[in-house]
């Protein structure tokens, strides 16, 4: 929990350290570290429809305060007062590509999309999709438990 703490910190501090020095050693701190690094415009979501310049990561749209889900490491995030919710499971992990779930959705209920995604680091330090449909077998890792408090 301390390496939490540290890695959390760290980033609320705006200080990121290179992707290759960064050593998650549990599900919640590699699905944080993804998040924090993740190109929501490289794949469609809702952030998408507000893409604006130089506006790339999730904390970009106003998710800021990220927190443990459930029991498989899901690190999850409301934005926009409460009204939308946004998540992140790291299925796979091979490096510089990992296979994700994220879970998008309105906390009314009106819009909710959960699916798994494939992404890769790129040379500009910020996860993007590969564009790569994941296998139907993606599928049935991709689900998300509970809500972020």
């Amino acid at each position: 929990m301390q390496a939490w703490l540290a890695l959390a910190l760290l980033l609320a501090a705006g200080q990121h350290e290179p992707a290759a020095t960064v050593t998650a050693t549990a599900p919640t701190e590699a699905a944080l570290y993804v998040v924090h690094h993740l190109d929501v415009l490289s794949f469609p979501n809702s952030m998408k429809s507000r893409a604006r310049t130089g506006a790339h990561i999730p904390t970009d749209y106003g998710f800021i305060d990220f927190k443990p889900i459930g029991s498989k490491g899901d690190v999850g995030a409301y934005a926009n007062e409460g009204s939308w919710f946004f998540a992140v499971r790291v299925i796979h992990d091979r490096g510089n590509n990992k296979l994700l779930c994220i879970k998008d959705m309105a906390v009314n209920g009106s819009d909710e999309a959960t699916y798994p995604l494939e992404v890769r680091l790129g040379s500009d330090g910020l996860f993007h999709s590969t564009g790569i449909v994941p296998s139907p077998v993606a599928y049935e890792g991709c689900y998300l438990e509970g809500a972020v408090d």
